[in-house]
């Protein structure tokens, strides 16, 4: 039974790792069930969790929102519409290192490096004008 546990978890990363879209836990059932036919939703949340507490994925609990997954978790920014629920990665904000390392100097121990930025992405704010 490990040997499959760790082999599904091995492609749920994979998959996950392929996308920069940060796609729902659906979203990564739907895409692992190509690979893996026989894979049940259930396997693909309690691995979820499991990459998530070891460190090796991120998850984005928006407030608007169900969570997301993020394959890369090197320090990044992500910007959230909160019109339309469109996740954009950015990596050229030089402050991450730097307010990270502030948090770590203030006694504060982040446990995720990365920064949400909410506001509308340029589809909704042409609409929304």
């Amino acid at each position: 039974m490990k040997n499959r546990e760790t082999n599904q978890r091995s492609i749920i990363l994979e998959e996950l790792r392929k996308v920069t879209t940060h796609p729902t836990a659906s979203d990564i059932y739907e895409m692992v069930k190509k690979v893996l036919p026989r894979v049940g939703l259930a396997t693909v949340y309690r691995n979820l969790d499991f990459l998530e507490k070891k460190g090796e994925i991120i998850r984005l609990k928006f407030n608007f929102q169900k969570s997301r997954y993020d394959g890369n978790i090197e320090g990044h920014a992500h910007l959230v519409c909160k019109c339309c629920g469109k996740v954009t990665d950015i990596f050229d904000v030089a402050d991450i290192k730097i307010k990270s390392e502030q948090l770590r100097n203030s006694g504060f121990k982040p446990t995720l490096e990365f920064i949400e930025i909410p506001g509308l992405c340029k589809k909704c704010n042409k609409i929304y004008r």
